[in-house]
């Protein structure tokens, strides 16, 4: 044993103060070993003045105090160390002279080899002294140093025999004998002696190391005294790989190849395949080949740890290919358009691909309008058939058609010629139809060649040919009329003479074909007439006065007729008018004064100006000329010393009145509304021209194809000239604007920018040389530096010196400084032996990574390893991995840090690696599936066949690990799913994938694992079942026209029409970008809103409405959401103008008339309503919808009416009828009547409506209707009945005020019922039932028939007994619709003589219940329409309407009193005694939810419903 000296000398200074006592204490210490003097003063290496500890004893009279275990803070010099320390005596009495103090020094620093090192001083307290104490030779001994363990790790492979571990030992005793190990790793035990040089084998038994290790040896004594412990060792077992292949469980079309790619956990690269024990691949990927046959494949792989993996087999399913047949047509000859019905015909396919058709199914639907191959492929489990094909020949007619000769002379005819051309060549035509005025025959297989009618104006004329296969074409021509209509022109002014003298005249004749006959006459006798010839007569009258002479010229075939006057006088009698016309005041333009006399021998006058100037004089002329002077001075000319002379006589004669020259003022127009000459316009601009007056209601044109007021682009510099009409004096006023197109300037912006943030950019815009501004977006100046703080596209617009513009753009990219934004898991907790990795997600570009590890405080580069234990994966990138990582790096800590040009970034993280924990799992339903709710199907949940769907599985530690690097294994029906469908959410994997299985039930499977755990764990399996996809339809209606345009003001009714969108889908109403209701477009006022219906004041601009539909969820849909948008366009606003243009009123019976309607500012296609009819007002009469009519007259006066729509286009004031009219004269006296009744699907008991039409009838008219020769109560024009009988025998005579004939009799009209409808709807509330409901009819004889039940209720129980009493009993709970069908069976025979249907609805007790049937028989239920609920909404407002869409019932108050058949107290009743039937209804409860209620109810008078609710 080694012995060491401690010697100290012990200096004490005592004080005595109070009750305390100080002491001052200086210490040297010497260690001596053995045989060495006291010449160093020095602690003992490795030591501190902390490892020294103290206890001081104060020793008095027996009492002792002790300040124990103190450790004092030295100061130090020369080795000597001084401190302080106060004793407090709790002692009787102070401490004083003679008093003993004893200190003792424990070394106390464990692992030293003097830690436990103890020595002891004692002195004498002496007053006010010092005293000094010596000891020498205190012997300690030294403690002995403990022997030391350490082991070596080792790897190997799972099961591997002959492993073994290696311990050193130092420090140890030359004899070992007795000593043991305890490796601390069950299967672990030492091999051989254990020797302080050799140290010792661990022999490692395979079968119990299974899993990798981490233990502590302790070396013991024989006794069992550990006397060295190691550090943590690890054994690691590398697993046997596991083989996966992928795909899993491959297949092939037979004929092709596939590739199968295995896998090994732990990874590895050397792979074997063999098939047939020959080898055929040492890759992990083996291509097969084609293959017709099921293949079988081994494969044997080894890890990157050298473990070898046990053979695995894989089998390549080969598919068998669909086999098709033949591809047919239902019709392999149509017409274009015509549809037709593909038929594949395949054994063993499930879905087919067209070409040139639509769909997947066997048979396809094509109207083809050209010849067309089509082709189809038979498809089974992704195999496709050779390919088939059919031709589907479509037969086209073409047409053209010679007109000869090509213009018609005026009053002649053409002969037309149609000339067909058939595809394919062959076909026959086997009908010609000609529209238009042809001479003769119309339609006729050989009536290829047509002549038309005598022709006064241009014609259209068109031709359909028909082929032998029905197959049509058409062609149009138009033919032109050369020459003018016929026209007479009659003297300029009346002839005039004297009576009993020859007045020569005549008339001009022009057009037609100018052959002219003249057939001269006048209705006064006393005129004679002498024809001259071409047109010249002579008249002489007896009398005078004025006479009228008529011509009528012939010519081609064509007559016209002109009447005038000719003045014949008595030259005693004298006369003389004068009169002046009106006119325009153009520039250059003349009023003409015109002045005429008549009588007298010579006459002589002067006329004069405003100024009384003379202008005209004439004197003694012998005969009477028409005098015209023509003058541009308005103002009031007269006639003056007017003298005449008869026989020599000369008198003075009347003079006659005054007359004023006034010329119609010519509008001053205006270019433009801003009267600008001249306007500078951009090249590719809109421009609009707007003439404009000061005078009202002028109509504007304009020239080079201008419309006022609408934009157009002009594409030169040009003069623009408007001319604006007033349609009352035809005077217009023109004015010109010059437009002078100036060109744009061209720009260049800078390439991309591409910075970091809070850099400097600057953006320089160049342009060509006319530029003089340049102004970029977001408030930059060109060639200015500046920050930019997002990344956003920039715009430049430069002007140039015209004013016109253009712009550019240039893309500035901002990279912002890397920011880690989101890591994975920290801290990470793993199991020993487990892998490990860190990942972060960092905004930036061009970004580096470098991993680093703390060590020693100090952050070390990592780079990978995989040669070590751990691996080390990923050391520049956003993730990394180590893998297999021991216990020793237990509390590791990790930085990332992110780098790039524009700055840096990091983020730390910790790992721990701990033993392993349970873990539980739970398998859950989400995306794509719908919970099942009905506890009676054995699924979990729906899923849409086809569509992508998803499952959600979570691992969770009840012990509270963290669950890191979570593992996954699915199953579908038994099959493994690739991992491909799985995505790691957290500590959630999310498996998506769309099934391809074509069975409706699927079952799903997982089993699931995490790194720490310590097994898989499996939780419940989810049974899921297939849904078909519905075709689901979504369009925005409207009531506005089919082009949807609106007048500013309008009302616009806008609801939804949708298709298959499920029980409860979800609207979102947009007007432009607003969403409705929380948003309003300023255009338009939102007057009413709910989710299926909008209802907008439409404003001044156009518009569009969107819809965005969420359909149900229970309802499969192939998009989210279903869009529709609707635009609508604001139409222009005019003031429509109509004339009905008829060149004669005054017509012969048995006349035609034709008339023509005339218009202006009605629109591009106005329409046009003829009405015919007999005195005023004007009932309907229909003559058509052109913009001609023509009228038959016979014998009565006609009063034509045209009523003018303006078309879609424009707006104009409708409250104000654009209608005109005009009278013809003639005469009728036929007249007839028509009655007329809709039986369908009615029977007996519902109300019958008679209607009675009369035809030319005047005057108002009387009705008198019978029923089987008996009169009704009736004498309206309307005749309405209820149980009228079968077979009855109904007619309606009809008596007028003005026709010779009187009671005209109508057809006859026998009332036939058909079959009875026996088919009724019962509704009852859940868990109620329907007792002995009567369904005898009418007509039902219960003596020869019985009822007996044919088909039972599938959710109830339901009787009926013979007597025809219904019961029905719902099965508990059922709400929902059943049915029964029953039948009526001749009691002798057993045949069925009719059938019926009983439609039971079993409702919730809905707080809304509306009844829809309503009974009026008067058995107490039903007999009104109760609604009990409305009490509760006082605001509430009921409408009913007819198939129509007119009200028939309405009410605000209402009070349950409505029967559909009378009166009411509580509202509006349209009509009575209703129809039995089906109505509308709408309920708003006026309520602050806009609660809207809508639906049916029907009407029967003669069902009995007295035995349920």
């Amino acid at each position: 044993m080694k012995k060491i000296i401690l010697l100290f000398t012990f200096f004490v200074n005592v004080i005595v103060v109070n009750a305390a006592t100080s002491i001052t204490y200086m210490v040297q210490f010497r260690h001596l070993p053995a045989g060495s003097t006291d010449t160093v003063a020095s602690l003992p290496s490795g030591l501190t003045e902390n490892d020294i500890v103290w206890t001081c004893v104060l020793l008095k009279n027996g009492c002792t105090k002790t300040n124990g275990d103190q450790k004092i803070t030295w100061s130090m010099s020369s080795g000597t160390f001084t401190g302080n320390l106060s004793m407090f005596n709790s002692c009787a009495q102070e401490a004083k002279a003679g008093d003993v103090v004893r200190m003792t020094m424990t070394i106390n620093h464990p692992g030293h080899p003097y830690h436990g090192a103890k020595g002891t001083c004692e002195t004498t307290v002496k007053n006010g002294a010092t005293l000094a104490m010596l000891h020498n030779g205190i012997l300690f001994e030294e403690p002995v140093i403990p022997p030391k363990i350490s082991v070596t790790g080792v790897a190997f492979c799972a099961g591997a025999t002959g492993q073994t571990v290696k311990a050193r030992i130092t420090d140890a005793p030359a004899d070992m004998t007795g000593y043991t190990i305890d490796w601390g790793i069950a299967g672990i035990t030492t091999s051989g002696a254990i020797s302080a040089t050799a140290g010792a084998t661990g022999s490692i038994n395979p079968a119990q190391v299974t899993t990798t290790k981490t233990g502590q040896a302790k070396l013991k004594k024989a006794d069992g005294t550990v006397v060295a412990t190691s550090a943590n060792y690890t054994v690691t077992v590398n697993p046997k790989p596991t083989l996966t292949f992928s795909p899993a469980t491959p297949s092939v079309c037979s004929g092709s190849g596939t590739q199968i790619t295995a896998s090994l956990n732990p990874a590895g690269n050397t792979y074997v395949w063999k098939k047939d024990g020959a080898q055929v691949g040492t890759s992990n990927k083996l291509s097969t080949g084609n293959l017709t046959s099921n293949a079988t494949y081994e494969v044997t792989g080894t890890s990157s740890a050298g473990c070898a993996s046990d053979p695995k087999t894989v089998t390549v399913t080969v598919k068998p290919l669909p086999t098709l047949t033949s591809l047919t047509a239902s019709k392999n000859d149509v017409c274009a358009k015509e549809a037709v019905t593909l038929t594949a015909n395949a054994s063993g396919a499930t879905s087919y691909t067209w070409t040139n058709a639509t769909g997947n199914a066997a048979t396809a639907s094509v109207s083809p309008s050209a010849t067309t191959t089509y082709g189809v492929i038979a498809v089974k489990d992704g195999c496709n058939s050779s390919k088939k094909e059919v031709t589907v020949t479509v037969h086209t007619v073409s047409v053209n058609i010679a007109a000869n000769p090509p213009t018609a002379s005026y009053g002649g005819s053409v002969q037309l010629t149609a000339t067909p051309t058939f595809n394919p060549a062959g076909n026959t035509a086997n009908n010609y139809s000609w529209k238009g005025d042809i001479n003769g025959s119309t339609s006729g297989a050989t009536l290829n060649r047509v002549t038309t009618n005598n022709m006064t104006q241009g014609s259209n004329f068109e031709v359909e040919v028909t082929d032998n296969m029905g197959c049509k074409g058409s062609k149009a021509i138009t033919v032109s009329v050369t020459g003018d209509a016929l026209a007479v022109t009659p003297p300029a002014n009346s002839p005039n003479g004297y009576v009993n003298t020859p007045i020569n005249t005549g008339v001009t004749a022009s057009g037609g074909d100018g052959n002219y006959t003249y057939t001269w006459t006048s209705n006064d006798p006393t005129v004679t007439i002498q024809d001259k010839g071409n047109g010249n007569v002579s008249i002489t009258s007896s009398t005078t006065g004025t006479k009228e002479v008529c011509v009528e010229v012939s010519s081609a075939g064509d007559k016209v007729k002109k009447c005038f006057s000719v003045i014949v006088t008595d030259p005693s009698v004298v006369s003389l008018v004068m009169s002046v016309d009106k006119k325009c005041a153009y520039a250059g333009e003349f009023l003409t004064i015109e002045i005429r006399g008549n009588g007298a021998n010579t006459y002589s006058f002067v006329l004069r100006d405003q100024s009384n100037s003379a202008v005209m004089t004439v004197t003694d002329k012998a005969s009477w000329d028409t005098y015209k002077v023509y003058t541009n001075a308005a103002g009031t000319y007269k006639i003056t010393d007017f003298k005449y002379k008869i026989a020599g006589i000369e008198s003075t004669g009347d003079i006659p009145a005054p007359v004023t020259a006034m010329f119609d003022p010519v509008p001053d127009v205006k270019a433009n509304a801003d009267g600008l000459a001249n306007i500078d316009h951009c090249e590719g601009d809109q421009l609009i021209l707007k003439g404009s007056s000061d005078e009202k209601g002028l109509q504007y044109t304009w020239d080079n194809g201008v419309t006022d007021g609408v934009p157009f682009e002009p594409t030169m510099s040009t003069t623009y000239t408007v001319t604006g009409t007033d349609p009352v004096t035809q005077c217009a006023g023109t004015s010109t604007v010059d437009v002078t197109i100036r060109p744009r300037p061209t720009v260049q912006a800078p390439p991309m920018q591409e910075v970091c943030a809070g850099e400097l950019v600057t953006l320089t815009a160049t342009g060509s040389a006319d530029v003089v501004d340049i102004k970029w977006s977001n408030n930059v100046d060109n060639d200015v530096p500046f920050k930019p703080t997002l990344t956003a596209t920039y715009e430049v617009t430069v002007t140039n010196d015209g004013g016109c513009t253009a712009t550019d753009s240039v893309k500035v990219v901002v990279n912002p400084a890397p920011e880690i934004w989101r890591s994975s898991k920290n801290p990470r907790n793993i199991a020993i032996g487990k892998d490990a990795y860190f990942a972060v997600s960092v905004e930036g570009e061009n970004l580096t990574y470098q991993w680093k590890k703390k060590e020693n405080d100090v952050w070390v580069d990592l780079d990978d390893v995989t040669n070590s234990v751990p691996i080390i994966i990923g050391s520049h990138t956003d993730s990394i991995s180590f893998l297999t990582v021991p216990q020793s790096w237990d509390g590791s800590e990790f930085r990332v840090v992110v780098s790039s040009d524009c700055g840096a970034d990091s983020m730390d993280f910790q790992l721990s690696v701990k033993e392993c924990f349970e873990i539980t799992a739970e398998l859950v339903m989400d995306a794509g599936i719908i919970p099942d709710e009905d506890p009676g199907n054995l699924i979990d949940g729906w899923f849409c066949r086809g569509q992508k769907i998803s499952l959600k599985a979570v691992i969770t530690s009840e012990e509270g690990y963290d669950i890191e690097n979570p593992h996954y294994k699915w199953t579908i029906d038994g099959l493994d799913l690739p991992e491909e469908h799985v995505e790691l959410v957290s500590d959630t994997a999310i498996l998506t994938w769309i099934p391809q299985f074509t069975e409706d039930d699927i079952v799903v499977k997982v089993a699931a694992y995490c790194d720490g755990a310590c097994e898989e764990v499996y939780p419940q399996r989810l049974r899921l079942k297939a849904r078909e996809f519905e075709d689901v339809a979504l369009k925005i209606m409207t009531d506005e026209d089919p082009e949807d345009r609106f007048c500013a003001g309008d009302t616009v009714n806008f609801w939804l029409s949708t298709r298959n969108a499920g029980k409860s889908p979800q609207y979102a109403w947009y007007n432009d970008v607003f969403e409705l209701p929380e948003e309003e477009s300023p255009k338009n006022e939102v007057v009413y809103y709910d989710s299926a219906k909008v209802t907008l004041v439409m404003g001044q601009e156009d518009t569009w409405m969107r819809v965005v539909m969420t359909p149900s969820p229970e309802i499969c849909v192939k998009e989210p959401v279903i869009i529709d948008t609707l635009f609508m366009k604001k139409k222009p606003w005019m003031e429509p103008v109509l004339h009905i243009d008829c060149s004669d009123t005054l017509v012969c019976r048995g006349d035609s008339v034709s008339m023509l309607a005339v218009q202006s500012n009605a629109g591009a296609n106005p329409t046009f309503q003829w009405q015919r009819s007999i005195g005023a007002p004007f009932p309907d009469w229909n003559l058509g919808t052109d913009y001609f009519a023509t009228v038959f007259v016979d014998e009565e006066d006609v009063w034509v009416k045209c009523t003018m729509t303006p078309s879609n286009d424009i707006c104009w004031d409708q409250t104000k009828p654009i209608v005109d009219a005009i009278k013809i004269n003639v005469f009728r006296d036929s007249s007839e009547v028509r009655i007329s009744c809709d039986m369908e699907d009615k029977e007996f008991g519902d109300e019958l409506v008679f209607e009675a039409e009369t035809k030319n009838l005047l005057g108002e008219p009387r009705y008198e209707w019978y029923v089987d020769e008996m009169k009704a109560p009736c004498t309206e024009s309307e005749y309405i009945a209820s149980s009228v009988a079968q077979g009855a025998v109904v007619y309606c005579l009809v008596s007028g005020e003005k026709i010779c004939q009187t009671r005209i009799k109508s057809n006859e009209i026998i009332v036939d019922y058909g079959n009875v409808n026996r088919d009724t709807m019962i509704v009852i509330y859940k868990n109620e039932r329907v007792k002995d409901l009567n369904m005898v009819k009418e007509g039902d004889d219960l003596a020869t028939v019985l009822f007996k039940i044919d088909e039972t209720a599938k959710f109830g129980v339901g009787s009926i007994t013979t007597d025809g009493k219904f019961n029905y009993t719902p099965m508990a709970g059922f709400v929902g619709t059943d049915e029964v069908k029953y039948v009526i069976v001749n009691r002798k025979d057993k045949s069925i003589v009719a059938e019926g249907y009983i439609y039971i609805t079993v409702q919730e007790n809905d707080r809304f219940f509306v009844p829809n049937l309503i009974t009026p028989n008067g058995d107490g239920i039903n007999d009104t329409w109760e609604l009990d609920f409305l009490s509760e909404y006082p605001n509430h407002l009921i409408q009913v309407f007819d198939r129509t869409g007119r009200i028939v019932f309405e009410a605000r108050n209402y009070q349950n009193d409505w029967d559909g058949k009378g009166m009411t107290k509580s509202g509006y009743v349209g009509q009575i005694n209703l129809v039995n039937g089906v109505y509308t209804y709408i309920i708003d409860l006026g309520d602050k939810n806009k609660t809207i209620l809508k639906s049916w109810i029907e009407i029967r008078a003669n069902l009995n419903r007295r035995n349920y609710r």
